[in-house]
């Protein structure tokens, strides 16, 4: 039998008291005493041996150490990249949802909590709810994530749904894909009345009275709407009516946001001295955009906490 391969750095160390060697025959050199801290399945020396089958196991790759080696189901870039989580070094990026999903499945499988809390955090990443947030939804919907699985349903609302065909929708029951349809319904009325009702912008404390749109003396005003005693812009009326309508189509913050949205005001903007000096026109109406976005958001996530994902 040919002797496996060595991991690298910090997985060689001599140091190190036990071995997890992979399905495709890398040993990874670990402690014990950091096992422990992160995983209950960990705990003692004993309940590490214990998951060690009624095998022959050696320590083949070298060593002066007679370490007790645990095979494991992962391969060797999964474990390396799951262990990176756990030991005081660099994590890893995970730039796709395929490196992130089975690094997540094996943190859940060895009950390593800390490094879970991590991956759920990145698998609602705004790179991947922007992507590919039907997979999202599907892989924390699978694993119970209650939080996760509104969020992606959320952002899912902004596809054209049934949307593309995510492999892992197979995993989850039919009524729970359903369900996102029935957030995407419901959502519609109240998320496009963020845009039309406007009395919560007149109590925010967050709306800069100094925008642009506010006070720009060379545009022209829309005197029918004040908002706390001050008039907004005709351009800014108009993006407000633009993503109302966009809203009913996709209930979602990051329509507000969208490059589409925020280039209906482009052509009134860099016509006016004050808008378009510097960008500030631009700017401002990107800030406030967050901001409806946020309410929008919140709006929707309202309705998802009372819809049940199963």
């Amino acid at each position: 039998m040919s002797s496996p391969s060595l991991a690298p750095p910090p997985f060689d160390r001599e140091s190190a008291d036990l071995i997890f060697r992979t399905c495709d025959d890398v040993d990874f050199r670990v402690h014990k005493c950091i096992l422990a801290i992160v995983s209950p399945l960990h705990n003692d020396a004993a309940e590490a041996e214990s998951f060690v089958p009624n095998t022959d196991y050696k320590d083949r790759a070298g060593g002066a150490k007679n370490r007790t080696v645990i095979p494991v189901t992962e391969d060797s870039d999964v474990l390396d990249k799951l262990l990176r989580f756990v030991y005081p070094v660099v994590p890893p990026s995970l730039d796709t949802l395929d490196e992130l999903k089975p690094v997540l499945e094996a943190a859940l499988k060895y009950q390593m909590d800390r490094a879970t809390d991590v991956l759920r955090k990145k698998l609602v990443s705004r790179k991947f709810l922007d992507s590919e947030p039907l997979r999202v939804f599907a892989i924390a919907c699978f694993h119970g994530f209650e939080e996760e699985t509104r969020i992606a349903a959320m952002h899912a609302c902004c596809e054209d749904l049934p949307g593309p065909n995510a492999r892992e929708l197979s995993s989850i029951t039919g009524s729970a894909v359903r369900a996102v349809w029935e957030l995407k319904d419901k959502a519609v009325g109240p998320a496009s009345s963020v845009a039309s009702d406007l009395a919560w912008l007149e109590k925010s404390e967050e709306v800069n009275r100094k925008w642009a749109f506010f006070t720009c003396t060379s545009c022209p005003m829309d005197c029918d709407d004040s908002l706390g005693g001050v008039y907004p812009r005709k351009w800014w009326s108009s993006y407000m009516t633009s993503v109302q309508q966009q809203l009913r189509k996709k209930p979602c913050g990051k329509t507000v946001t969208s490059a589409s949205a925020l280039m209906a005001p482009m052509q009134s903007l860099v016509g006016c001295k004050y808008c378009g000096a510097d960008g500030r026109g631009l700017a401002d109406l990107k800030a406030f955009s967050e901001l409806l976005a946020a309410r929008v958001d919140a709006t929707v996530m309202q309705i998802a906490a009372t819809i049940q994902f199963q």
